[in-house]
């Protein structure tokens, strides 16, 4: 077994897998090839980002250091994933790193905070997997326990979602076929859950991502999917910006600078969608990926 191959507690063995859904895990093959895998471990981050890659096309890596007050720690991670990207996060692996003393507990809601703001924030095709894991592990290396949350525990956690912000926009940007990394920022929303709605909604859309991915700035369809989201709205005081450009506000069209934002279509590879409901004090952000003639390639042919 692998915990006799390392000479470690069979509980301290977590599993992480993606794979094609239904098919059986070759368990036997994996067994077999633990001594071989057990000589090639090491500590070079890049071959661990490299080997759980699938149809990614680049390895996902951060290390960053960290200082509060006279304590020096670090967090690193990597991540993969690509399609079948999500909430609730979706096919996507991710294993997190932190050498500051932390218990158990601490650990787990100062992650489950992170994930909140980027691993579900993220969306390339609306669709889910059987197999998505966010792994984090403190080696309690460095400052006294923190059990508590005290302004050194919100210190972490805002570093931490750093870490697990940038991996998730590196998922994004790596979506299969993708050639647009985009954001759409809800503002002014009744209640949280239809700041979500609407931000899913229009993310989600596959005539909004289409468009942008044929460089369209077709408001139209931003609207529809506003409106299809089930958030309370009132048209009258929506306002809709794509870019700069503010394209709808208080319940009529605006006249704008079509030549300009034609050419932010297409020539910016990063495109921000802005909605303010005005109907309260709700936000939320999610980061999506276009829609692409490459995608539709990658998964008709995936499993074929």
């Amino acid at each position: 077994t692998l915990a006799s191959e390392l000479d470690i507690k069979e509980n301290e063995i977590f599993i992480a897998q993606t794979g094609i859904i239904g098919e059986e895990f070759p368990t036997k093959k994996v067994i077999n090839a633990l001594p071989k895998l057990k000589d090639n471990l090491g500590k070079n981050t890049q071959n661990l980002a490299m080997a759980i890659l699938t149809t990614d096309k680049v390895p996902k890596i951060i290390s960053i250091e960290c200082k509060y007050s006279d304590v020096v720690f670090h967090i690193g991670g990597v991540a993969k994933g690509a399609g079948m990207i999500h909430p609730n996060m979706a096919t996507m692996l991710s294993f997190i790193t932190t050498d500051l003393t932390l218990d158990q507990d601490t650990l787990l809601k100062a992650l489950k905070e992170a994930v909140d703001k980027s691993f579900n924030r993220i969306s390339v095709d609306g669709d889910m997997s059987t197999n998505d894991t966010v792994f984090i592990a403190s080696t309690n290396e460095v400052g006294g326990l923190i059990s508590e949350e005290n302004e050194f525990y919100r210190y972490f956690v805002d570093k931490l979602t750093e870490c697990c912000v940038y991996l998730a926009k590196e998922i994004v940007k790596d979506g299969e076929g993708a050639t647009k990394f985009c954001e759409v920022l809800v503002f002014g929303a009744d209640n949280d859950e239809d700041a979500q709605k609407v931000a899913r909604s229009v993310a989600n859309s596959l005539l909004v991502k289409t468009a942008i991915f044929g460089k369209d700035p077709n408001w139209g369809r931003i609207i529809a999917a506003i409106g299809y989201s089930g958030a309370n709205i009132n048209v009258d005081k929506l306002e809709i910006k794509i870019g700069d450009s503010l394209v709808y506000s208080w319940g009529k069209p605006e006249e704008f600078d079509k030549i300009a934002l034609l050419e932010y279509m297409r020539s910016s590879d990063s495109i921000k969608i802005y909605i303010n409901l005005n109907i309260g004090g709700s936000n939320y952000n999610l980061y999506f990926s276009d829609l692409t003639n490459e995608y539709i390639k990658i998964n008709a042919q995936y499993h074929t």
